[in-house]
């Protein structure tokens, strides 16, 4: 008796209209017959409509409030009010670092959004993190070790080609970086184009400046691999803001969820993020309104999966259950783990 195939992978492809006639049907035609695959179906459709809505989960009571403080902060940043000293202005000068010549253009980005709507755009920013942070805290406990990918070549590809920084890099080297272990995230599926890269040192670590663009929106990406670190997240600090040198924490940061990496954000204009993991720290800088957060942050910690791990990316492990997975464990962080 031969098993039974089920089109996990398909689905996604079903509900987005990207499947062509005749595998549609096919995929239909299984679906109409099998339970399992028709309660994913209808997962993956109430999924993406709380993407393209943004629609808040339900979470825990706990988490709530830590939600409901972080988009308080959130617009209060985004409608220009004045920082306390509990809310540091994270474009200050930074010593001990070449970031902090460089940053400048973030700190004089201009405000495009209305007063009226900053309210609106910080609990948006909100509710775009949970739903990244889902997809994060929904990966397995499977870390992706520096010791992986070669803290040799790492450390050997960093130095051929920015052995002093600042310096600006072409896409030779950045293709020298690529073989040696980093990711140099360009987003082309998000349509963004490469404007340039740098090699800077923020607190004596090696960072890549990625500056992208599309139509307009500006994505700036900081990539810092943790060239020989532990993985172990116990001991861990919390982690760097590449653009200013600062913790997470003493930049305002809000830490909206994570067990094996971390989500941080920061509502405003432009709006932040930081996820941090055993293997690499990526800070997130853009102007976009905050519902194309979910969307970008995903398609960076998606791609660099496949890159670094793709022999740890299961079966049925697909990013839409990841994503379920997550909000389950965000939202009832009580029944997880024990």
């Amino acid at each position: 008796m031969s098993a039974v195939l089920h089109p996990r992978r398909s689905l996604q492809d079903l509900v987005d209209g990207e499947l062509s006639d005749r595998r549609r049907i096919a995929v239909e035609r299984h679906v109409s017959r099998c339970p399992s695959c028709a309660a994913a179906l209808e997962r993956v459709r109430g999924l993406k409509s709380t993407l393209l809505g943004l629609s808040r989960p339900h979470p825990h009571p706990d988490f709530q409030r830590r939600l409901l403080s972080s988009g308080s902060k959130g617009s209060a940043g985004s409608a220009g009010t004045a920082r306390t000293a509990d809310f540091p202005d994270p474009w200050g000068p930074v010593g001990g670092s070449s970031a902090a010549v460089v940053r400048d253009h973030h700190g004089h980005a201009p405000r495009r959004r209305r007063p009226a709507l900053a309210l609106a755009g910080g609990a948006a920013a909100v509710a775009a993190a949970v739903l990244v942070s889902a997809y994060v805290v929904g990966a397995e406990a499977r870390p992706v070790a520096t010791a992986a990918v070669g803290t040799t070549a790492l450390r050997s590809g960093w130095e051929s080609v920015a052995p002093r920084t600042p310096t600006y890099l072409d896409t030779d080297q950045l293709e020298t970086l690529r073989d040696g272990g980093w990711y140099c995230p360009e987003l082309e599926a998000l349509g963004f184009t490469l404007q340039s890269a740098e090699g800077i040192t923020v607190d004596g670590r090696p960072t890549l400046e990625l500056v992208l663009e599309n139509d307009g929106a500006t994505v700036t990406v900081y990539e810092q691999r943790k060239v020989g670190a532990t993985v172990d997240r116990g001991a861990a600090p919390t982690p760097l803001n590449a653009v200013t040198g600062n913790s997470v924490a003493a930049d305002g940061f809000e830490h909206i969820g994570g067990s094996v990496q971390d989500v941080w954000v920061r509502a405003g204009a432009p709006w932040q993020a930081v996820l941090d993991s055993p293997s690499v720290t990526y800070t997130v800088v853009s102007d976009l309104p905050p519902a194309a957060m979910p969307q970008t942050l995903s398609q960076l910690v998606t791609t660099e999966h496949a890159q670094l791990s793709p022999s740890m990316q299961g079966q049925g492990d697909s990013m839409v259950e990841r994503i379920v997975r997550g909000l389950s464990m965000i939202t009832h962080p009580q029944d997880d783990g024990g």
